[in-house]
Order: structure tokens, then C-alpha cells, then sequence
């Protein structure tokens, strides 16, 4: 921990930007799409054909390329941090420096990566490899249209689906709308002020999160609002852990350092729920049962997993030196990787087989996105800390100056 900054977060971000990152790498391949992803072409049949799919995809070891739970992570992740800087001080100041930080933190980079997919497009794209057998249905969509002026203005609006230009975009997107409505739920728990309450309200959101998006996500004319109330609640979730964290870190560190291991495969087994559906599926009334709740259950797994965290056998590790630069770039990671598996793949797939271009692209996604952390993310960041500061800064200078009139005038009286 660093001031009020525990770092294996920033490691538990690398790994989850990871998952992202080598499950849309081994989505390019048809065989490992149709696998992560029931209802494409052949997805019945088609992993059946390759032994690594069917392993990666219905075994704990899916924990590698566990993209879509991952961004649940992400969510709860940005709930609990935060909050950290929201509780017991939401006012007007604050808001509009953390409304300044945001937008330099999450719509800046979007718009950037938008603009970089563009020219990127235009430099790689060529229609033929959408004939190609070994490419998935997913992959192809990509840069399937150029963007049109009125798509981009969509774009700025936050408006509209992204996986044309970058498929992680979708997430981007979310997290700015519920980051304008957190401060609003903060100052609501604040209010609150007792764990049980705090308790009910969570259990509240995630209800109506779950049901209301169970009845609206079939309208595609609000699927993407829907999508929005949806993913509140790990945001909510993120939150109350901040809020009571010393009373869970006190219970985890309880556990022996045995106990901790076999919490953290339990939770990895439950963090896989989705592939592991497969196996009940010939009990349908169960399956049932365990496809309605595995959002929830990924979502505590997610939880445990950043408990546990706090827990010495795993802090140690996490605040390893290799783990701690990899959540460093975790960011740009998440932003980049798409754009780079395209670009790669529409440059190198008719003279290279997919296996060598995914050698490749590891080292290569890796290195680029230290580039872009380094020169574009960071000094974003800056900028918007340093303009945050500065509204500070503005109102204390208005607040001196009324207190020395109000001084004149107590000497005049």
C-alpha cells in the first residue's frame, strides 16, 4: 500500500486487462470463437475440433482467457476505488473535479483510439481476408464499415455500437455514464450510514439491475441504456466493499494461508461458471437455475478475488515487480489490443499461419501498449489532474476574497 493506493490492485487490473486480451486473441480463430460464444455458425460442433478450445473453454483453466468476466471485474474495481475519494466528502467541488478527471481519464483516450482505428483501417484493411476459414464471424465484423461523419458525432455522444472500430469500447462507454451517476449513490450510502442498510440497498440494485435487464436488453432500441443499469450494480458492489474494507480485510486475514488457497480455486471455479455450464446442461432445470444467477456469482467471485488480495500470501505476490507493471499498462493494454490484432492480422494472415501471429502479437501488444501508456495516456492524465487542481485552486482564491471583504466590513462597522 502507497498512501491510500493499494498496489495489487493495479496488479489484479494487469491480469483481468490480460484475460481481455488473450481471449480476443484467440477469438480471431474461428474454432476458439465458436467455443467461447454458443450461437455462431457450427458453435455446436466446431470446438469439439480442437482440443486446447474445449480445455481453455470448459475447465477452471478458462480463468486465462476470462475476458467477459474481466470487465465485470474491471467495474467492481472502479466502484471500490472510486469511491475511496467520494465517501464522506461528495459537494460541489469535488464533483466537478472528479467529473474533470473522468472525462480526461475515460473519453479522451476513447475518442483517441477511435481516431487511431480509422487511419489504422485504412492503412490494413482489405476485404478478401473475410473469405478466409480459420478467421472468426467476430473478427470479420471489425472494420467490416468505414465510419461515417454521423457515426463519429455518435461516437462523441457516446452513443451507438463500437465493435466496428474497437471491440472494448462498448465497456468504455458505461463506465463514463455510470461514473456521473456514482457520486449520487455515494452521497445516497453516506446518508445511509449503517451496514445493514447498506447491505439491503446493494442487494436492491443488484435485483433491479438483473430483472430490469432480464425484460429490457430484448429492445434494441435501449440496449444500450439497458446495458447501463445493468453494470451498476458491480460498481455498487465495488463501493460497499470500499466502505466496510477493514471489516472483510480483518476476516480474510483470519484465514491460514491453506485456507486462503483453497478460497481462491473455489472462486476461480465460480469466476468460470459460464463454460462450466456445459456439463449440466443435460439437467435442464438446473442449468436453469445456474444461467440465471452466474452474473451474480461471477460478480462475488470477483469480490473474493480482490478480499483476498489483502490476505499476505497473495499481497506478496501481486506486489511482484512483473505484476505491477503489467497493471501499469493495463489501461492502454485494454484500449490498444484490438486495434493491433487487426492491424497485424490483416498485414501478416496470407503470408503467416494465425499460431505465428499470435506469437507475435504478445510481445508486440505488450510493447506498444507501454508506448501508449507512456505517451498518450499518462500525459492525459496529467493534464486532467493538474486542470482539477486548478478549480481548487479558483475556489479558494474566491473564497479568500470574500473573506477579506467580509473582514472591511466588520473593520468599517
Amino acid at each position: 500500500m502507497a498512501g491510500n493506493r493499494y498496489e495489487q490492485l493495479d496488479s489484479l487490473r494487469g491480469i483481468a486487462s490480460s484475460q481481455v486480451f488473450l481471449m480476443h486473441l484467440l477469438s480471431i480463430s474461428s474454432v476458439f470463437f465458436a467455443a467461447t460464444y454458443w450461437g455462431v455458425p457450427d458453435a455446436g460442433t466446431m470446438y469439439s475440433t480442437s482440443k486446447w478450445a474445449y480445455i481453455l473453454t470448459y475447465t477452471p483453466l478458462a480463468f486465462f482467457k476470462a475476458g467477459n468476466e474481466a470487465v465485470v471485474f474491471f467495474f467492481i474495481l472502479s466502484g471500490f476505488v472510486l469511491s475511496g475519494t467520494l465517501f464522506n466528502r461528495v459537494n460541489y467541488l469535488l464533483f466537478k473535479q472528479y467529473l474533470v478527471k473522468r472525462f480526461f481519464r475515460l473519453w479522451v483516450p476513447f475518442i483517441i483510439v477511435i481516431v487511431l482505428s480509422i487511419i489504422l483501417r485504412k492503412l490494413f484493411y482489405t476485404p478478401g481476408i473475410n473469405s478466409h476459414p480459420e478467421i472468426s464471424f467476430w473478427f470479420k465484423k471489425m472494420w467490416e464499415h468505414p465510419v461515417s461523419v454521423i457515426n463519429f458525432i455518435k461516437f462523441l455522444f457516446l452513443q451507438g455500437g463500437t465493435h466496428n472500430v474497437d471491440t472494448t469500447l462498448w465497456s468504455l462507454i458505461i463506465e463514463i455514464k455510470i461514473s456521473i451517476l456514482l457520486p449520487l449513490f455515494i452521497l445516497l450510502m453516506d446518508r445511509l450510514n449503517n451496514g445493514y442498510k447498506n447491505a439491503v440497498f446493494l442487494i436492491v440494485v443488484i435485483l433491479v439491475s438483473h430483472f430490469s435487464f432480464s425484460l429490457l436488453s430484448d429492445n434494441p432500441k435501449i440496449i444500450y441504456d439497458a446495458k447501463v443499469l445493468h453494470y451498476v450494480s458491480p460498481f455498487i458492489l465495488g463501493a460497499y466493499l470500499n466502505k466496510y474494507l477493514k471489516f472483510w480485510v480483518n476476516k480474510i486475514n483470519n484465514y491460514s494461508n491453506l485456507s486462503a488457497c483453497v478460497l481462491f480455486f473455489i472462486m476461480v471455479i465460480l469466476y468460470c461458471i459460464d463454460g462450466l455450464k456445459h456439463f449440466i446442461e443435460p439437467v435442464p432445470a438446473l442449468y436453469y437455475i445456474v444461467d440465471s444467477i452466474s452474473y451474480e456469482v461471477q460478480m462475488f467471485a470477483s469480490l473474493a478475488f480482490i478480499i483476498l488480495s489483502f490476505h499476505s500470501v497473495f499481497q506478496r505476490r501481486l506486489l511482484h515487480s512483473i505484476w505491477l507493471r503489467l497493471g501499469q499498462i493495463s489501461y492502454s493494454l485494454y484500449l490498444i489490443h484490438p486495434l493491433l490484432l487487426l492491424s497485424v492480422t490483416y498485414l501478416l494472415l496470407q503470408k503467416w499461419q494465425l499460431f505465428e501471429i499470435w506469437v507475435l502479437l504478445i510481445p508486440l501488444t505488450l510493447g506498444l501498449s507501454y508506448v501508449f501508456y507512456r505517451y498518450v495516456e499518462t500525459p492525459i492524465n496529467d493534464y486532467g489532474r493538474e486542470l482539477a487542481k486548478k478549480l481548487k485552486g479558483k475556489k479558494a482564491e474566491v473564497d479568500n476574497k470574500k473573506k477579506t471583504e467580509e473582514q472591511v466590513k466588520i473593520k468599517a462597522i
